[in-house]
């Protein structure tokens, strides 16, 4: 019996709830409390991504009973419940036993590393991994891949972190243009975070901290490992495209909804603009909701959106999946949108007289700085509807000869005179002129007056 088999045949023997038990889980989900914890992230594609690798630690994980005790009896499969509890397509797909179990597991020297389980689509590939030592703390790894005939992939969205507070760790890779391919050969280096020194960290956000430059130092790394996964093509092979092509309009702009493609761990959507809009579009809120009224919204790990060389605009998104939902009835709406005017690629911001000839909507100068050779610079801006801070700016500016610099750095912090807003702070490193030229991330939001509604089955 392969590990698969046995995996979902110790799920079915617990399939009945023990008695008495039956509303405890719910009970206990009505108290669900959840802590956000940030991942590092990493980046490898000539395409923009917009990610947001959160993961998410919760107690208790599901309000299915069933799935609730298989854990229970399970503690492996508990940990992943609970490794895959932030993120409702995850779940969705761990409930649904949508998982391959791998258990691969290699020592060297003090140094013991194994991969339990994959969860795999055409478009994501989850990877959870088990670091252990008797000898060092706080084990973790940086890692890289190609495919089974190592040729290098293209194209992707990765990122890793500690889901939970128990020993299972996460690996997310997201292909974008690109699916997934038969396998991989993982490639793994683990590091001591203890033998990584914070002695020159910078332990407060003074403007000497501000401007210095970061420098990435690469941690020593103890040992290396090489895993090989391959695929199963029962999960690869999975997925919906729903062809829409319905064109709508919202803040004068005209945009298309050509595909939906609904896979086990994500749904995304494809729209083209029209070339006469006068805006890029730089994000668009919407759900989901089917005919029992379950709504399915932004993705709660990884890619939320991406866009391409050809435009500015962000055209690609992705949503909580509804591949397990069994939805017979699924509805768009459209709640929000933002967008980049296609003249205000660029604002003069004049250093010395703290000016500017155009700003994103709802942004204010706050204070401009000169510090040496360089300049601090402090916006202002109201929170978004989910009380939330954003980039206000991206991190290249300009000076007058079209010469380019780097942003090191920003610092956002709540307003001290009104919590409703908050301040962005960058530095101008060693900027010696009395104008900038900074890249706005946006120009101004449009809310359409009653939700804009799409069929999609």
């Amino acid at each position: 019996m392969d590990r698969n088999s046995e995996y979902n045949n110790l799920l079915q023997e617990i399939e009945t709830p023990f008695t008495g038990l039956e509303n405890t889980v719910a009970k206990a989900d009505a108290k669900l409390k959840t802590h956000k914890k940030n991942v590092r992230k990493y980046v490898k594609t000539p395409i923009v991504c917009m990610a947001s690798f959160i993961f998410t630690f919760v107690v208790l994980v599901n309000s299915s009973s069933s799935f609730a005790y298989a854990c229970g009896r399970i503690p492996l499969i508990k940990e992943l419940a609970q490794a895959v509890a932030f993120s409702p397509s995850l779940s969705a797909a761990v409930e649904n036993e949508f998982v391959q179990v791998i258990e691969q597991e290699q020592t060297k020297g003090d140094i013991t590393a194994r991969i339990e389980y994959i969860i795999v689509d055409q478009q994501s590939l989850d990877i959870f991994y088990t670091l252990s030592s008797d000898v060092y703390d706080d084990l973790d790894l940086d890692f890289d891949f190609v495919d089974l005939n190592n040729n290098e992939l293209h194209s992707y969205c990765t990122g890793s972190g500690s889901p939970t507070e128990n020993d299972l760790k996460q690996v997310s890779i997201d292909f974008i243009d690109n699916k997934m391919p038969e396998g991989m050969k993982l490639y793994v280096d683990v590091f001591s975070r203890d033998s990584v020194s914070n002695d020159d960290a910078p332990t407060e956000d003074t403007l000497e901290n501000l401007i210095s430059t970061p420098v990435y130092e690469t941690p020593p790394y103890i040992e290396q490992f090489e895993f090989v996964l391959e695929f199963d093509p029962y999960y690869t092979e999975k997925s919906e495209i729903i062809n829409i092509n319905q064109t709508f309009e919202i803040d004068g702009q005209t945009l298309t909804l050509e595909t939906v493609e609904i896979l086990p761990t994500v749904s995304i959507f494809n729209f083209a603009e029209d070339v006469a809009n006068s805006s890029w579009l730089k994000d668009i809120e919407f759900y989901l909701e089917n005919e029992k009224g379950e709504k399915f919204e932004g993705i709660s790990n990884g890619i939320s959106s991406t866009g391409n060389l050809e435009s500015d605009s962000h055209l690609k998104y992705y949503q909580e999946s509804t591949f397990f939902s069994d939805s017979t009835k699924l509805n768009l709406f459209i709640t929000n949108s933002t967008w980049l005017d296609k003249d205000m690629r660029m604002v003069e911001v004049d250093l010395v007289n703290q000016t500017a000839d155009r700003l994103p909507e709802g942004v204010e100068i706050s204070k401009f700085e000169q510090l040496g050779n360089n300049w601090i610079l402090t916006f202002t801006a109201p929170k978004s509807e989910n009380n939330v801070m954003y980039q206000l700016f991206s991190h290249k500016y300009y000076d007058k000869d079209a010469n380019n610099y780097d942003i090191f750095s920003t610092s956002s912090t709540i307003n001290e005179e009104n919590d409703d807003y908050f301040n962005e702070t960058f530095p101008l490193v060693m900027y010696f002129k009395d104008k900038v030229y900074l890249t706005p991330a946006y120009s101004h939001l449009a809310k359409p007056d009653t939700d804009i509604e799409i069929k999609i089955k």
